[in-house]
């Protein structure tokens, strides 16, 4: 969720989806169902997405309301497209209501979708990684000698998807981590955590994780994480990432979108029609 410091712009999107081996393991195909929320002033705009990401951080993505996104540009862009252009913009909703657009990890960075980036050092790091026992037993002693996560504050009981789960807010603690990473440094994780100070959580980098308020939700019996949430405020703005693990199991293969269009064909024939970049109606303004 983003909302801009005068409350007049928010972006708010919710992802559910399976993972062939886990959500947060970043391996594997992965298969999302999402709903984004826009809100500018009077203009309000809802699309629902659907998105399949292949281990090679190729992109896919289907437009599940499409006619109501486009007619809402449309609309919004004020284009006086007649009778005969009515026509075309319908044929067009009609050729791609049912279609995947498959988009290059490129291209999907373009519109801002870093967070499904699955090919940047730090991800292709983390997808090699293992851990043997002895290793496992060293990152575990080297926290309990320096528990670098505090727990600033009990903020009670309550239910998180119908499970009873304690709320904490939680913060990290400089000297204990930094201690902790140099006890650990020679372990193949701390490697992986170097890689990774500038893509951790959320895509955040550590030092903005540093300066995050974050909260964390447990389930009172099996003490299993039911919720996450970060807020980090950047360019007078807020933006709060929030996860609650649903999945219990990953699923054992995900299959590839076939018959797929190539996003550079879709974006030149509904930009001819639009007349309009689609990186500048992205908005709705």
């Amino acid at each position: 969720e983003i909302i801009a410091v005068d409350k007049t712009e928010q972006l708010q999107a919710t992802f559910s989806g399976v993972s062939e081996q886990g959500l947060l393991s970043n391996r594997g195909n992965q298969h999302y169902f999402a709903n984004l929320n826009y809100k500018k002033a009077d203009k309000t705009a809802d699309i629902k997405l659907e998105l399949f990401i292949t281990q090679e951080g190729v992109v896919y993505v289907k437009v599940q309301n499409l006619e109501e996104v486009v007619n809402k540009i449309a609309g919004d862009t004020e284009l006086m497209y007649g009778k005969e252009g009515e026509a075309v913009l319908q044929n067009m909703i009609a050729k791609y209501r049912k279609k995947w657009i498959e988009l290059s990890e490129i291209e999907a960075k373009s519109f801002g979708l870093t967070l499904l980036s699955r090919t940047n050092e730090c991800d292709i790091a983390r997808q090699k990684l293992k851990l043997d026992k002895s290793e496992l037993e060293t990152l575990k002693n080297g926290y309990l000698n320096n528990p670098f996560v505090v727990l600033e504050e009990d903020l009670g009981s309550e239910k998180i998807n119908g499970i009873r789960s304690h709320h904490y807010k939680l913060s990290l603690n400089d000297a204990k981590l930094k201690a902790f990473t140099e006890g650990t440094g020679q372990l193949p994780l701390m490697e992986l955590f170097r890689t990774c100070q500038q893509t951790t959580l959320f895509g955040l980098s550590v030092a903005e994780l540093k300066s995050s308020a974050v909260e964390l939700w447990v389930d009172s019996a099996t003490h299993k994480i039911t919720q996450l949430s970060v807020q980090h405020d950047v360019n007078k703005a807020t933006s709060t990432y929030q996860l609650s693990p649903l999945q219990k199991t990953p699923q054992s293969k995900i299959s590839q979108p076939k018959d797929a269009v190539l996003y550079s064909n879709f974006q030149k024939e509904i930009e001819s029609f639009l007349g309009v970049p689609l990186k500048q109606i992205g908005t709705f303004n």
